[in-house]
């Protein structure tokens, strides 16, 4: 497996990357994957609505109840990387609307649509993603998401074309850009994937100094990110996303000891979080501080929040097999795959601890 830090090298030979969450979300072991199963989750329905109370205030009787019983189904079932039974819930879901579209059951559309795209049901997807814009034209977030699949499926002009417009309805939301950056290097169009960078930075003159920073730690400018950064961390020293864009940069410009001190100081003056906890524990795995790795996956884990507690358990197992407990890994492993049972690369790597 890549390290990020190579995978960085990689990235600073292009001008032409995330979104974490975009949201700043956990990275497993392999820190080839962008994109947690977490964010997608949240990138493509958290934000339709306000809230679970924004639902329930425009929804009432048997009916309702039972189609806000199943997302919620819906959602358990995701979370648990089970996308099958996930798109049955909120199908079901769906099957007890009256005909008179609401927020819910766009967000329930949203859902549904990652859920198919994450089965490989492509073109379910497209058809999903599509019948939301019929319904705004306006929806940003269907574009991308459709754009997103449009590449899946090979067709860079229709996903070019859909992204176009997500970022045209919405110029100033610098986590379009970065999830594109990130779609279009993956499938390998650094050129393409480097000219939203560019239009990002060009069509935002009064950018403040976090976002130039994480545009430059895209492009690779890793001194210009770090500057940044450190400008922007003066006035927002408590922020998660920036003390792991900060970290994610020393570490590229070679100081991961420094880059764990960060995350260790943060982790001491604020709140427990989990994406800190598995940024540190990646660190000290470079820095083969493997019992440090694992506790810090550990304290993570019994966070048991959502957004990274897939990628926090893959890389408690990780760590144990480094540390040549083969056993644990295999037990941990095997109750990791009963919960993200379509984890093809986990599959693989407890075939590999069957061997041991």
């Amino acid at each position: 497996m890549n390290s990020r830090k190579t995978r960085l090298r990689k990235l600073g030979l292009i001008w032409s990357m995330v979104l974490l969450s975009l949201f700043t979300g956990c990275k497993n072991n392999s820190r080839d994957k962008i994109e947690a199963e977490g964010e997608q989750v949240e990138s493509a329905a958290g934000r339709v609505v306000s809230g679970v109370q924004g639902v329930l205030s425009e929804v009432s009787g048997s009916a309702a109840n039972k189609k806000l019983t199943y997302r919620r189904q819906g959602i358990d079932f995701m979370s648990k990387g089970d996308y099958a039974s996930a798109r049955n819930a909120f199908e079901l879901a769906l099957s007890f609307s009256n005909g008179l579209v609401k927020k819910v059951d766009v967000d329930i559309s949203y859902y549904l649509g990652v859920c198919e795209v994450k089965l490989g049901d492509y073109d379910a997807a497209v058809k999903t993603f599509s019948a939301i814009i019929g319904l705004n034209e306006k929806a940003d977030e269907a574009y991308y998401m459709r754009g997103k699949v449009e590449l899946m499926k090979g067709d860079k002009a229709a996903a070019l074309a859909d992204y176009d417009r997500a970022v045209g309805l919405k110029p100033s939301k610098y986590e379009l850009y970065q999830k594109i950056f990130v779609d279009l290097y993956e499938a390998g169009y650094e050129e393409e994937a480097g000219a939203y960078i560019g239009r990002a930075v060009s069509e935002n003159e009064k950018m403040g100094d976090y976002q130039r920073g994480v545009f430059s730690y895209y492009i690779g400018d890793y001194d210009e990110a770090r500057n940044y950064l450190e400008k922007a961390r003066n006035n927002k020293s408590d922020d998660v996303k920036l003390i792991i864009y900060l970290g994610r940069t020393y570490e590229a410009l070679g100081d991961s000891a420094y880059a764990a001190s960060l995350y260790q100081t943060w982790l001491q003056s604020n709140e427990p979080d989990g994406t800190i906890y598995n940024e540190l524990g990646l660190i000290k795995l470079d820095l083969s501080d493997v019992s440090g790795a694992l506790s810090a996956f550990q304290a993570g884990i019994e966070l048991n929040d959502p957004n990274c507690l897939q990628s926090l358990r893959f890389n408690e197992i990780v760590a144990y097999e480094r540390l040549g407990d083969f056993s644990q890994a295999k037990s941990k492993m095997s109750a990791y795959l009963a919960d993200y049972p379509t984890d093809q690369t986990a599959a693989r790597e407890y075939e590999f601890l069957g061997s041991r």
